[in-house]
């Protein structure tokens, strides 16, 4: 149905972070690179995934985030009717014809 992947070169030191989210495919992985700690999360989740679900995974990231450090997000959200706005961090909406 879906499921999360991420990928990590052999010689780049890197750590599975361990948290539990029922019904959301994911996975975090603490890595650094070029002296640059990074936390990145490869995430799935299903269109039919009720909205606990979401405030569940929004928990774990909190949890994650604690320690401040550079956040990689990838994934199928399943959110269509979402407006993302351009904003002072960079996110660019993207509007598919």
């Amino acid at each position: 149905d879906g499921g999360a992947l991420i990928v990590i070169r052999s010689d780049i030191v890197s750590n599975l972070i361990y948290i539990s989210v029922n019904i959301i495919d994911h996975l975090f992985v603490k890595l650094s690179f070029n002296n640059i700690n990074y936390i990145v999360c490869s995430v799935y989740i299903s269109p039919n995934c009720p909205i606990s679900a979401y405030e569940s995974f929004i928990s774990a990231v909190q949890s994650v985030l604690l320690v401040p450090q550079s956040l990689i997000f990838c994934g199928e959200f399943n959110l269509p009717d979402i407006i993302w706005p351009n904003d002072d961090f960079g996110l660019i909406k993207t509007i598919l014809v």
